[in-house]
């Protein structure tokens, strides 16, 4: 009792946090949810229960982000940006429990919230690479979660959690059209995941919202190209 009692007061300051106006809102969110995800050992949840594996060209597609500083200088720019929030939000567990509960588990509003709070226009990350890029991870660990079917069918994600992370990717106005490529990414996943027959439980297609976000995405890009993509 005591045990659940604390994961909802993580929930809870976890929504305080995205509902605030201040510049470290999505930092200190995403603290937390790690935290939850530490003591709830997630990791070996997915490990253990998820017998069908996401597609691995979607997770290649919607996760294939490089930030190399030999390849392109612009990149190096937000090489920190990226190091600074893997510092502060990740942890890692080595213990070999396994999760006390399913109760315990971080819910699909905690990882919303968080999602939501880094596309939102107070973060102080919007519009960086490491924003988007934990935007997008953070989907993806949702979709792992839900696809071990032991989730609960009340945590699946929502369209509104696909066009945020589309809208995170699109706040990086990044001049290669690389944040523009992995907005349509999310949303070719969105798009798959709804015609795909071996996953009827993603039952929800892109929205007007969607393809909006992704237009935005390329309309950003300063190619020429760019135009013709959108």
């Amino acid at each position: 009792f005591v045990q659940r009692l604390l994961i909802w007061a993580y929930s809870d300051v976890i929504e305080a946090w995205c509902h605030a106006r201040s510049f470290d809102s999505a930092r200190n969110a995403d603290t937390l949810l790690k935290q939850m995800e530490q003591m709830t050992h997630v990791d070996q949840f997915i490990i253990s229960n998820n017998k069908q594996e996401l597609d691995a060209s979607l997770v290649d597609e919607l996760n294939n982000v490089v930030v190399s500083s030999s390849n392109n200088d612009d990149d190096a720019l937000h090489t920190d940006d990226i190091a600074t929030i893997t510092a502060t939000t990740t942890t890692t567990s080595k213990s070999s429990k396994k999760p006390i509960s399913l109760l315990f588990l971080p819910s699909v509003q905690d990882y919303s919230n968080v999602i939501l709070a880094f596309s939102q226009n107070h973060n102080k990350d919007r519009g960086s690479i490491a924003a988007a890029q934990r935007a997008n991870d953070l989907l993806n660990r949702m979709l792992q979660l839900y696809d071990t079917g032991k989730w609960g069918s009340k945590n699946k994600p929502q369209p509104l959690v696909f066009n945020a992370v589309i809208t995170a990717w699109s706040n990086h106005n990044h001049n290669n059209g690389r944040s523009a490529k992995k907005a349509e990414a999310v949303l070719n996943l969105f798009e798959n995941l709804y015609f795909d027959p071996t996953k009827p439980q993603y039952d929800f297609a892109p929205d007007n919202v969607s393809y909006n976000a992704a237009i935005t995405a390329w309309s950003n890009c300063k190619e020429i190209a760019s135009v013709h993509k959108a």
